[in-house]
């Protein structure tokens, strides 16, 4: 078995277009990375979803022979990753059980594996597409529940698990417009779960954590515990909503506008002492409060996280975010995201940041860069899973067992 493989992560994000290539060693957690390259969307995506694709497509094979070029390497097929994500987007619990006949009654791995390929079984709308799939725990005759059922003695087995689905057809789009760049095939990924893996440790997936990613048109959360997820969703608010906000309270150009939320520059100017920040126009220039950017910021950034908080609270969920909040995207660096998210949800709050991960600082400082990131990390563990089950050649899907993926990126299998 090759001890090491290239991998390539793939973002269709509203904002940038992203392709981050990397060599991974199994022997190893690292991923050092090799090249990446980013370009504007030219809004050829909107709120997540492709509008233009001959534009996206056009973007997309710029972005990746850049990403080819810079890490003097080729981009495979059989480890290509593309990130998923769009109100499409639906997730829900499914089960799965078997009967065990065997003498002994002991549970065995083949029955553990038939358990869960019924569970994944589960029968969706016309239109949908299994996304991924997120192994729970298992139940033994109805009262025992437990993680590793393998040697236990039962007359059934009952497995458990957490179905990602979407549109077929929209994710059929992503995955053709990758293919168009010359590529035999590509493996799809929920941007909740790449965002998650890339920033969550070992104690985050056991003790609760809720995973925040603010995107630009687009967001997403996730919340584990117990290394199983309990709940996630999509949401069509993100930084461009702030940046029209903007534009409709205060007449601020689309472009200032998202220059501001991008680049921080009201902060920057408030921490040198000044009250107003300059806009230039076509004939004039203005001096607006920073106050007043504050504010209208201030109550969109409410909003999203008021939204996120009242379907957790509605499912009695906030009881099980022992670990807080980790939030990510574009206004992560934004220092009252955090104190309001605090305020929202009152448990601790912390900026994301990539975990095992070598290479430049300004790639992996950037929280426009998680999802991408986390897409590494995914594509890490499903590439060396896959050679583990024996195929060498990657050429055939595997089916992702997330959860497993993630005890096995600390090497720590519960019992």
């Amino acid at each position: 078995m090759r001890n090491s493989a290239i991998i390539t992560a793939v973002d269709l994000g509203t904002s940038k277009i992203r392709t981050i290539v990397a060599e991974t060693n199994s022997d190893e957690e690292n991923i050092t990375i090799l090249g990446h390259a980013e370009k504007s969307s030219e809004n050829g995506i909107i709120k997540g979803e492709i509008t233009d694709i001959n534009k996206v497509s056009r973007i997309l094979k710029e972005v990746m022979l850049e990403a080819e070029q810079k890490s003097e390497t080729y981009i495979l097929s059989d480890s290509l990753y593309v990130g998923i994500t769009g109100s499409h987007i639906s997730a829900k619990d499914s089960s799965g059980t078997v009967l065990i006949n065997s003498a002994d009654h002991k549970v065995v791995t083949s029955q553990v594996d038939e358990a869960l390929r019924n569970a994944r079984s589960l029968l969706l709308p016309p239109d949908s597409r299994l996304l991924n799939s997120i192994d729970g725990y298992f139940v033994l005759d109805n009262t025992h529940k437990l993680t590793d059922p393998i040697g236990h003695a039962a007359s059934k087995l009952e497995a458990h698990t957490y179905i990602v689905y979407g549109n077929k057809n929209r994710i059929e789009n992503v995955e053709s417009i990758v293919k168009e760049q010359g590529f035999d095939s590509c493996f799809p990924v929920f941007n909740g779960l790449a965002s998650a893996l890339s920033v969550m440790t070992e104690d985050d997936f056991i003790h609760g954590t809720l995973m925040i990613n603010i995107g630009a048109g687009i967001s997403e959360y996730v919340l584990f515990n117990d290394y199983t997820v309990k709940d996630t969703g999509v949401f069509t608010l993100g930084c461009d909503h702030i940046a029209n906000d903007l534009f409709l309270g205060l007449d601020v150009n689309i472009a200032k506008a998202k220059d501001i939320i991008i680049n921080h520059s009201h902060i920057a100017r408030k921490e040198d002492g000044h009250g107003t920040i300059d806009i230039q126009s076509a004939f004039s220039a203005r001096q607006i409060p920073i106050a007043s950017i504050e504010k209208i910021i201030e109550l969109r950034i409410k909003e999203m996280f008021e939204v996120i908080y009242n379907r957790i609270k509605a499912k009695k969920l906030m009881k099980l975010l022992s670990n807080g909040i980790i939030l990510c995207g574009g206004i992560a660096n934004m220092s009252y995201a955090v104190d309001i998210a605090e305020s929202i949800f009152e448990i601790p709050v912390r900026v994301g940041t990539p975990l095992d991960l070598s290479g430049p600082d300004d790639l992996l400082k950037d929280p426009g860069n998680i999802t991408t990131l986390g897409i590494l990390r995914y594509a890490k563990k499903d590439v060396q899973a896959r050679m583990e089950a024996g195929d060498g050649s990657l050429v055939n899907k595997f089916d992702h067992k997330i959860s497993t993926m993630f005890k096995k990126v600390w090497g720590a299998m519960k019992q």
